[in-house]
Protein backbone atom coordinates (compact mmCIF):
# COMPACT_ATOMS: atom_id res chain seq x y z
CA UNK A 1 0.00 0.00 0.00
CA UNK A 2 1.25 3.38 -0.98
CA UNK A 3 1.27 5.93 1.85
CA UNK A 4 2.67 8.80 -0.12
CA UNK A 5 -0.51 10.85 0.34
CA UNK A 6 -0.10 10.76 4.05
CA UNK A 7 3.38 12.08 3.85
CA UNK A 8 3.43 15.70 5.11
CA UNK A 9 5.75 16.84 2.35
CA UNK A 10 3.42 15.42 -0.31
CA UNK A 11 0.32 16.89 1.35
CA UNK A 12 2.03 20.24 1.60
CA UNK A 13 3.22 20.13 -1.99
CA UNK A 14 -0.26 19.22 -3.32
CA UNK A 15 -2.50 20.90 -0.71
CA UNK A 16 -1.09 24.40 -0.93
CA UNK A 17 -1.53 24.79 -4.71
CA UNK A 18 -5.01 23.18 -4.58
CA UNK A 19 -6.01 25.43 -1.67
CA UNK A 20 -4.71 28.48 -3.48
CA UNK A 21 -6.59 27.46 -6.63
CA UNK A 22 -9.84 27.04 -4.72
CA UNK A 23 -9.32 30.32 -2.91
CA UNK A 24 -8.64 32.06 -6.20
CA UNK A 25 -11.75 30.49 -7.74
CA UNK A 26 -13.94 31.54 -4.81
CA UNK A 27 -12.47 35.05 -4.75
CA UNK A 28 -12.94 35.34 -8.53
CA UNK A 29 -16.58 34.20 -8.32
CA UNK A 30 -17.24 36.57 -5.43
CA UNK A 31 -15.60 39.45 -7.32
CA UNK A 32 -17.65 38.66 -10.45
CA UNK A 33 -20.92 38.67 -8.49
CA UNK A 34 -19.90 41.80 -6.61
CA UNK A 35 -19.02 43.58 -9.87
CA UNK A 36 -22.39 42.67 -11.38
CA UNK A 37 -24.21 43.88 -8.27
CA UNK A 38 -22.28 47.16 -8.22
CA UNK A 39 -22.92 47.69 -11.96
CA UNK A 40 -26.68 47.25 -11.42
CA UNK A 41 -26.55 49.56 -8.41
CA UNK A 42 -24.70 52.22 -10.41
CA UNK A 43 -27.26 51.91 -13.19
CA UNK A 44 -30.12 52.36 -10.73
CA UNK A 45 -28.40 55.29 -9.05
CA UNK A 46 -27.97 56.98 -12.44
CA UNK A 47 -31.76 57.02 -12.80
CA UNK A 48 -32.23 59.19 -9.71
CA UNK A 49 -31.09 62.52 -11.18
CA UNK A 50 -33.10 61.91 -14.36
CA UNK A 51 -36.22 61.07 -12.39
CA UNK A 52 -35.68 64.03 -10.08
CA UNK A 53 -35.41 66.31 -13.12
CA UNK A 54 -38.58 64.82 -14.63
CA UNK A 55 -40.46 65.25 -11.35
CA UNK A 56 -39.31 68.86 -11.08
CA UNK A 57 -40.47 69.55 -14.66
CA UNK A 58 -43.82 67.88 -13.95
CA UNK A 59 -44.28 69.88 -10.77
CA UNK A 60 -43.50 73.14 -12.59
CA UNK A 61 -45.90 72.17 -15.38
CA UNK A 62 -48.71 71.48 -12.91
CA UNK A 63 -48.08 74.65 -10.92
CA UNK A 64 -47.96 76.89 -14.01
CA UNK A 65 -50.89 75.25 -15.80
CA UNK A 66 -53.74 77.59 -16.61
CA UNK A 67 -57.19 76.23 -16.23
CA UNK A 68 -59.04 75.70 -19.48
CA UNK A 69 -61.96 78.03 -20.09
CA UNK A 70 -64.61 75.32 -19.95
CA UNK A 71 -63.52 74.09 -16.52
CA UNK A 72 -63.14 77.62 -15.17
CA UNK A 73 -66.62 78.53 -16.42
CA UNK A 74 -68.03 75.27 -15.05
CA UNK A 75 -66.46 75.92 -11.64
CA UNK A 76 -67.96 79.42 -11.56
CA UNK A 77 -71.40 78.08 -12.53
CA UNK A 78 -71.18 75.43 -9.80
CA UNK A 79 -70.31 78.13 -7.24
CA UNK A 80 -73.24 80.25 -8.45
CA UNK A 81 -75.54 77.23 -8.24
CA UNK A 82 -74.43 76.50 -4.68
CA UNK A 83 -74.99 80.13 -3.74
CA UNK A 84 -78.52 80.05 -5.21
CA UNK A 85 -79.29 76.76 -3.43
CA UNK A 86 -78.08 78.18 -0.12
CA UNK A 87 -80.26 81.25 -0.62
CA UNK A 88 -83.28 79.07 -1.47
CA UNK A 89 -82.62 76.96 1.60
CA UNK A 90 -82.53 80.06 3.80
CA UNK A 91 -85.79 81.35 2.26
CA UNK A 92 -87.44 77.94 2.74
CA UNK A 93 -86.39 77.91 6.40
CA UNK A 94 -87.99 81.32 6.92
CA UNK A 95 -91.15 80.23 5.08
CA UNK A 96 -91.37 77.06 7.17
CA UNK A 97 -91.21 79.14 10.34
CA UNK A 98 -94.10 81.28 9.06
CA UNK A 99 -96.08 78.17 8.08
CA UNK A 100 -95.45 76.71 11.53
CA UNK A 101 -96.78 79.86 13.20
CA UNK A 102 -99.87 79.91 10.92
CA UNK A 103 -100.47 76.23 11.60
CA UNK A 104 -100.30 76.85 15.33
CA UNK A 105 -102.75 79.75 15.08
CA UNK A 106 -105.16 77.71 12.95
CA UNK A 107 -105.07 74.91 15.52
CA UNK A 108 -105.80 77.49 18.22
CA UNK A 109 -108.69 78.96 16.23
CA UNK A 110 -110.05 75.46 15.54
CA UNK A 111 -109.94 74.65 19.26
CA UNK A 112 -111.69 77.93 20.08
CA UNK A 113 -114.44 77.18 17.52
CA UNK A 114 -114.85 73.70 19.00
CA UNK A 115 -115.22 75.20 22.48
CA UNK A 116 -117.79 77.75 21.19
CA UNK A 117 -119.77 75.00 19.48
CA UNK A 118 -119.70 72.91 22.62
CA UNK A 119 -120.86 75.90 24.69
CA UNK A 120 -123.66 76.70 22.23
CA UNK A 121 -124.77 73.07 22.13
CA UNK A 122 -124.86 72.91 25.93
CA UNK A 123 -126.69 76.26 26.19
CA UNK A 124 -129.17 75.25 23.48
CA UNK A 125 -130.08 72.09 25.38
CA UNK A 126 -130.87 74.05 28.60
CA UNK A 127 -133.49 76.34 27.07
Amino acid sequence: MDNTWHDPTTLLAVGVPVGLAWSGLLIGAFKLLLDRYLAELDEQLNFIPRHAQKLTELEQCLNNRTQCLFHAEFALSIKALHKRLDEQHRVMDEQMKVVGRVDGRLEGIGRAVDLMNQFLIEQGGKR
